[in-house]
């Protein structure tokens, strides 16, 4: 049988890793006098983070840890050792961040001009076909002349992300770029100046202490009895008026700490964080959120590193296919033969409001599905390795022009692939459920499974559930193969 271009190669099917680390957050319940202590000594640490970050940048482009042991005497006088040890750790986390993210431009940017400069160098109206492959050139001198501007733009914007990466000059703004607009745009954000305000001064707070392996209960500023949840904060050297009590160390030294009242206590995974405080490093975040007015308290460490299984052994199993769609996610058990058991599952998925309701909204849909492969003793799920990455660097040239392109990019674009993987490969791990994941040739899916009108209809027609078995069996692994909706 002939094509009429070259098939994109396959990639294997894998099995994800389970996460490495583990964190869980409480409230803490505060009195007016110790939320004064958290928001001065926040300020005071963040106005410190804030120079560090300026100093690193000013430094231009070197190795992840350039000029750290200058930058970290320097705050150690004002601070303390471990406070100015985890300022200068999250600076240079920040700075990387940023300058990777420099490359991950640079290359759209090519991607973008690549495909542009291709389908201008072609006269309007026409195509050429080379090794099999025809490129279009734009329908009308309209289009193409407004395509040329952009080219000059993007050709533009090119040069200027050349120029920061041969400099190493990133930007970086602390408290959010997303709320920094938001500043222009009070009424559309439905925000007055002074709630404005308050979230850029809690965004800006640098309540962080990172974990100590040898020392006790895990962290030496930021400590949690896990007998008593007595809560114990080490102040920086400059707000030792601020103390209540001190603290002697094992070298004798008297360092300025805040004993809290309340007794912090964990709801999830209390025994393990306590297990973990009595043996290893622990890392606590102190946050503040205004809308709520309401403090918390966040502890991460680092989980022992697991074997993953084999795919030949989640073959002897079911597996929960998945396929993630813009509103809802579509599911159904396959068994080891390849075939679909039972009827296929629909979990309606809402991703619309505040970053927290969508993210809450995305978990409990995820907890449904781990329901169900728990349900269907499922030794694993298996997705599609989705990535959108074309879409948004070219998708402009190959996903349709006008109103409708535009809306189908952004449907694609808003889809949270990476934090629907990232959030399925930890809740699956905690439950002892394997991730596995694949890409499939195409998305043959059809429009019925989309409408929940005509779910009905869909599942009831014996011919595509047939269809499904069928593409599996043509799969290069049964089990190791996403399941392939027909929408």
């Amino acid at each position: 049988m002939s094509v009429s271009r070259p098939l994109r190669t396959l990639t294997d099917p894998f099995v994800v890793a389970a996460p490495t680390g583990q964190r869980v957050r409480t409230r803490l319940h505060l009195t007016e006098t110790e939320a004064s202590v958290l928001s001065e000594t926040g300020a005071f640490l963040g106005f410190l983070a804030a120079k560090d970050l300026a100093e690193r940048c000013a430094l231009g482009r070197g190795y992840k840890h350039l000029g750290r042991k200058e930058r970290k005497q320097g705050l150690t006088a004002t601070a303390s050792s471990r406070l100015a040890g985890s300022i200068t750790a999250a600076t240079d986390n920040q700075w990387q961040l940023a300058f990777d993210n420099l490359f991950r431009d640079l290359f759209s940017l090519r991607d973008a001009i690549a495909l542009l400069e291709k389908r201008c160098a072609i006269p309007t109206g026409t195509s050429v076909t080379v090794n099999e492959r025809t490129t279009h050139g734009y329908p009308t001198p309209r289009v193409r002349y407004a395509k040329q501007q952009r080219l000059q733009q993007l050709t533009a914007r090119l040069a200027e992300v050349e120029e920061r990466i041969e400099t190493g000059r990133v930007r970086i703004v602390r408290g959010g770029k997303g709320l920094l607009k938001k500043r222009h745009h009070l009424d559309e954000a439905g925000l007055s100046k002074e709630q404005w305000t308050d979230q850029w001064h809690a965004r800006r707070l640098f309540l962080t202490a990172d974990g100590e392996k040898d020392k006790t209960w895990g962290n030496e500023t930021i400590r949690v009895n896990p007998d008593t949840g007595v809560l114990t904060l080490r102040l920086p050297t400059a707000l030792s008026h601020l103390s209540n009590t001190e603290v002697i160390t094992i070298t004798a030294k008297k360092v300025p700490s805040f004993v809290f009242e309340s007794a912090v206590a964990f709801s999830y995974h209390a025994d393990d964080w306590a297990a973990q405080v009595a043996s290893g490093a622990v890392s606590y975040t102190i946050s503040f959120d205004p809308l709520r007015s309401r403090w918390y308290l966040d502890a991460s460490w680092k989980t022992p590193t697991t074997p993953t299984p084999s795919l030949a052994s989640l073959a002897a199993s079911n597996t929960l296919g998945v396929d993630l769609n813009a509103d809802h996610l579509a599911a159904w058990v396959i068994a080891t033969d390849g075939n679909p058991v039972g009827n296929p599952i629909r979990i309606e998925l809402d991703l619309t409001g505040s970053t927290e309701r969508r993210d809450g909204l995305l978990r409990r849909a995820i907890t449904q599905l781990l329901d169900v492969a728990s349900t269907n003793n499922c030794a694993s799920v298996t997705i599609e390795n989705l990535n959108f990455a074309d879409v948004r660097s070219s998708g402009r040239e190959t996903m349709g022009h006008g109103k409708r392109g535009k809306t189908f990019r952004r449907t694609v674009s808003v889809m949270p692939t990476a934090k629907f993987r990232d959030r399925l490969a930890g809740m699956a791990a905690n439950r002892g459920i394997a991730l596995k994941m694949c890409i499939r040739d195409r998305l043959c899916t059809r429009r019925a499974f989309c409408s929940a009108k005509k779910y009905s209809s869909w599942a009831s027609r014996p011919s595509r559930r047939a269809s499904v078995a069928a593409w599996r069996r043509r799969s290069t692994s049964s089990a190791t193969t996403a399941l392939s909706h027909e929408r």
